[in-house]
């Protein structure tokens, strides 16, 4: 259902794209089929942040069959400022973010906005969302659930901080009205999660509501042939001290009205939620097998509170592979490139637990008697030193010593 000139739409679905027009052709030609189930009228706004690939024709070739409107940005400004452009160009009474690369459920986002139609003091609606394989055709996982619908009514951040951490929800899907959108603006910080602050926003304004039934599907897997970043998986490997900040705003609303054995559960429960998501990121990047030393330490701060269960991988596999990793970025004979080399009957044992070092740079040496060249570091086992040469030696226990 289109709007007419003279009628607004009911619903802004607003997508930011910049040179993905794979993605969004397939994204448009998936809406094309399935909007007629939306049961409201709608615009799709597409904000193209200055692609360089052939995105302002495939969005073209859609405008007979989508009531696009298109905003072409001079300039690359971002994908933060590029959302919040198209959320101030919305006409429609409510809003709803859709990425490039992800598909939407119209059917059941059209009962969020009737549910919202009829209940004027609800803000928003949240929901969970599936994580969809797009190649197997087949929904994956919830990314996270609620039993049932859950009312939060305006000002009550402590419900709204009980429902987080307990139901480990991140508030990120949602339809919203468009003007409670433009109230709670803001910008991104560093030291807390957008999304908590945002709906913490929300919260002081009006009520919202989570419903248990996805109308989202993030596409975990989109092509055979291509892999792509993706924000919130990048998110999880990083930002936990971000999430802890956002939980951390939203108890500052109302922790002043706390007993202390209150607020010490709050902490615990933010220090729960937190070490949940370290892990999470830290299964993520283990399984990328690089950036060993960061894992190291991020293992580490898991591994502080006396349980090494909580490690996705053995704490001695991150030893060993950090300790290789900065073995294999040492320069000590600047400029001149360093080569790290072993002997063959003094192999080092640390490559029979390391993951993609194995052939990384290290180099044989059959001839014990010969002279290594300068810019050689020799890696020697535990028990034995060698009967050549280097300018540089360092054993495996004084490797490993580095990362206890």
């Amino acid at each position: 259902m289109q709007p007419t000139r003279d009628d607004p739409p009911v619903l802004s679905i607003c997508v930011p794209t910049f040179n993905r027009a794979r993605y969004l052709e397939c994204l448009l030609e998936d809406l094309a089929s399935t909007i007629g189930e939306l049961g409201c009228s709608y615009e799709l706004l597409i904000g193209d942040n200055a692609s360089e690939d052939d995105t302002p024709e495939v969005v073209k070739r859609f405008e007979d069959r989508l009531a696009i409107r298109q905003f072409r940005r001079a300039a690359n400004v971002g994908a933060y400022q590029n959302l919040s452009q198209l959320f101030s160009s919305a006409q429609g009474r409510y809003l709803v973010y859709l990425a490039d690369d992800d598909l939407l459920i119209p059917a059941v986002l059209g009962r969020y906005v009737a549910y919202l139609e009829s209940h004027p003091a609800v803000g928003a609606v949240f929901a969970p969302w599936f994580i969809h394989d797009r190649v197997a055709g087949e929904d994956v996982q919830l990314f996270y659930t609620v039993a049932e619908d859950t009312a939060i009514a305006a000002m009550d951040h402590r419900a709204l901080f009980d429902l987080l951490v307990d139901g480990h929800i991140f508030p990120e899907i949602y339809v919203a009205r468009t003007s409670l959108m433009r109230q709670v603006a803001i910008g991104i910080s560093p030291f807390a999660f957008f999304f908590f602050v945002q709906i913490a926003a929300m919260v002081d304004r009006a009520a919202v509501t989570f419903s248990p039934e996805p109308f989202y599907r993030q596409v975990s897997r989109y092509f055979a042939d291509a892999s792509r970043a993706q924000a919130g998986i990048e998110e999880v490997k990083v930002g936990w001290d971000r999430y802890r900040g956002g939980l951390e705003h939203i108890l500052s609303r109302f922790a002043p009205t706390l007993s202390a054995e209150e607020l010490n559960w709050c902490h615990r429960a933010i220090d729960r939620f937190t070490r949940v998501r370290m892990y999470v990121g830290l299964r993520l990047r283990t399984e990328e097998e690089k950036n060993w030393v960061d894992n190291y330490y991020i293992a580490s701060r898991l591994r502080c509170i006396g349980d090494d269960s909580l490690l996705p991988a053995p704490y001695e596999s991150y030893r060993i592979n950090a300790a290789l990793e900065y073995l294999l970025g040492l320069q000590p004979f600047y400029p001149e490139e360093a080569t790290i080399a072993y002997y063959l009957d003094d192999p080092p044992r640390l490559l029979s637990q390391a993951h993609g070092f194995a052939t990384a740079g290290l180099v044989p040496v059959g001839d014990r008697s010969g002279h290594l060249p300068g810019n050689v570091i020799l890696l020697v086992s535990r028990e034995r030193g060698p009967t050549g040469t280097a300018a540089f030696v360092i054993s495996e226990d004084e490797l490993l010593a580095r990362f206890p």
